[in-house]
C-alpha cells in the first residue's frame, strides 16, 4: 500500500482508498496520462476522417432539389428588382443621373424611392437630400420614366 496524491485536492491518501478523506471524491487515483500508442491511434483516426471529408465526392442532388422553373411574372419581377439597390431601395440608374446634376454629389443621401409599373416602363419617384451651392441641406424629388432593364428614358419632373 503506497501513498498517492488525490487528483482533486492533492492530499496524500492510500492507493487502496475508495474515497479521499480530504475532499470526499470517489476514486482519488490520479488520472493516467494517455499512452503514446493511444495518441498515435487517435491522430491516425482523425487524419483519415479529415481526408475522407475533404476528398469524397459531393452529394448528388436529388430529383426533388432540381431548380423549379420560374414563371413569366417572377422573371419580370426579378428584372425590375435588378434596377434597384438591394441596400437602400434606390433606383440605380436614376441615382447616377441625380448625382451628376448635383453641386456636391458626395452629399447625396437617399430618402425614399417608389415606382409604378406602366406596361414595359416604370414611373420612378426618388426623394433625396443633398447640399446646395450655399452648403445648406435641401430635400428634393425626381420623377422619371425607366424601362424594365433600369435605363432612364426621360426625366418627368425635378424639384421639391
Amino acid at each position: 500500500m503506497a501513498l498517492i496524491k488525490c487528483r482533486e485536492c492533492g492530499r496524500e491518501v492510500s492507493s487502496s482508498a475508495k474515497t479521499c478523506p480530504g475532499c470526499g471524491i470517489k476514486d482519488p487515483q490520479p488520472m493516467q496520462p494517455i499512452s503514446a500508442v493511444a495518441f498515435v491511434a487517435i491522430a491516425i483516426l482523425v487524419f483519415f476522417l479529415l481526408a475522407k471529408a475533404l476528398f469524397s465526392s459531393p452529394p448528388q442532388p436529388s430529383p426533388s432539389s432540381a431548380p423549379i422553373p420560374r414563371t413569366a411574372v417572377e422573371l419580370r419581377e426579378e428584372k425590375i428588382r435588378s434596377g434597384f439597390s438591394s441596400w437602400d431601395g434606390s433606383h440605380i440608374g436614376l441615382e447616377k443621373i441625380i448625382k451628376q446634376s448635383m453641386h456636391n454629389p458626395d452629399s447625396y443621401k437617399h430618402v425614399k424611392t417608389t415606382y409604378i409599373e406602366d406596361g414595359n416602363e416604370l414611373t420612378v419617384a426618388t426623394q433625396y437630400r443633398g447640399t446646395n451651392s450655399f452648403g445648406g441641406v435641401v430635400t428634393s424629388q425626381v420623377i422619371a420614366k425607366t424601362d424594365l432593364d433600369g435605363n432612364v428614358i426621360k426625366i418627368l419632373s425635378q424639384g421639391k
